[in-house]
């Protein structure tokens, strides 16, 4: 697709955030957006708090909304990470620092560390949708922009930009990161995918997204390349400070990594993990959704598999409707840790940062919008379904 009257590169190292909405129909449209994601996570935390309520596991009012109801699962590792550090348990350097810095920050403001993170993560999402419809617009009409939007925010995955886990930092940078790419902002886009890298292990491919978005702007032609280029090379920095501080305190740079893997899970059938193996053990995770006795790994595999439905759906489309390279590029090798992970639990939150998805699908939502409101109808109703699972203590994506 070439490059739009709004693609052009703007002057300067720094954005001009006056120009970023250039008329009053994309004023209209981010305040649409802002009322809705407010409506939604509203909703979605009255839906998580009935079903906490209805199943009867705690006693709780609304006054400890967030404590009772999302308080879950990872948020509960990035809590005690925040009061107890890193080396209170062995398996926590396989979670990476912003939330935990976050409350850690809170804590010694004398806040609540849980209603702080919550706080920053909303905004951060918030700001992803906002940057979201601003990255599409570069590219398409301010009603498919708008769509993009929605779609992200709706999407069942994005229950976790909701609650204190680390994937709203991720999101936010990724698509920052593409817009300054975008706009020829190279030291800002470098400096965002460097945040990627540093919020969980597919923000590495935050920097190679970008890097084709650089080719790609010089039409290919390697001899066209500046010395902007070598701001790409701040792509890995948060991986690289984390690695630093795991070196100096375990003396294991890939702890991260290792501790990881030794995180144990639900396992019917072993996981065969690794680039040759992948696809067996995402066979045998798919045939687990028949033989397993857990609810929690079928609800587990079960969303897992929606959503890498979803994605090769997206992933066609997004050929189909020749979107950016560095769109397609960066949306096959985002899943490249979640493949190699060869497990489909958790897989909805690989694909969370693929946003041109949610580009793909609002394309094709202008061109049929006899679709339009199943879509979101269905995919909101997931999100909700997700958001009572989890309050209850099931692990959806």
């Amino acid at each position: 697709m070439a490059d739009s009257a709004l693609d052009r590169p703007r002057p300067g190292i720094f954005p001009n955030f006056r120009d970023l909405i250039r008329t009053d129909e994309d004023a209209r449209n981010i305040a649409i957006i802002t009322v809705a994601f407010a409506l939604v996570v509203a909703s979605v935390y009255l839906v998580g708090w009935i079903a906490w309520q209805t199943f009867g596991l705690a006693a709780g009012s609304p006054a400890g909304l967030v404590h009772s109801v999302y308080d879950r699962w990872d948020v509960l590792n990035y809590e005690l990470i925040a009061h107890n550090g890193y080396g209170s348990a062995r398996h926590y350097p396989a979670w990476f620092p912003p939330e935990p810095v976050v409350m850690r920050l809170a804590i010694w403001l004398q806040l609540s560390p849980l209603y702080a993170a919550t706080a920053v993560v909303l905004a951060l999402a918030l700001a992803s949708c906002v940057m979201l419809y601003l990255l599409t617009r570069l590219d398409h009409g301010p009603e498919q922009s708008r769509d993009a939007s929605l779609l992200l925010l709706v999407y069942p995955a994005s229950l976790f930009l909701f609650i204190p886990y680390n994937e709203a930092f991720l999101v936010f940078a990724t698509v920052t990161a593409f817009y300054f790419a975008r706009q020829r902002m190279w030291p800002l886009a470098g400096l965002m995918a460097g945040l990627a890298s540093g919020t969980r292990m597919p923000g590495l491919i935050v920097g190679v997204g970008i890097a084709v978005e650089y080719a790609h702007s010089l039409d290919w032609d390697w001899r066209r390349v500046r010395a902007d280029a070598l701001w790409l090379g701040l792509a890995p920095l948060g991986l690289l400070l984390y690695m630093t501080y795991l070196y100096f305190a375990f003396d294991d740079p890939l702890a991260w990594y290792h501790r990881f893997r030794e995180i144990p899970h639900l396992e019917t059938l072993p996981v065969r993990s690794g680039p040759i193996h992948f696809i067996p053990s995402l066979i045998d995770d798919i045939r687990t959704i028949w033989i397993t006795h857990s609810t929690n790994e079928w609800i587990s595999n079960v969303s897992g598999l929606a959503g890498l439905v979803y994605w090769l759906c997206a992933l066609v489309l997004m050929i189909w409707l020749r979107l950016r390279p560095s769109y397609i590029a960066f949306s096959v090798l985002i899943m490249g840790p979640a493949l190699d992970y060869g497990r489909l639990d958790a897989f909805n939150r690989y694909t969370l940062p693929a946003f041109p998805m949610f580009i793909a699908f609002a394309v094709l939502i202008q061109r049929y919008p006899i679709m339009r409101a199943p879509y979101i109808a269905m995919s909101l109703g997931l999100l909700y379904l997700t958001g009572g699972l989890f309050a209850v203590f099931y692990l959806p994506g």
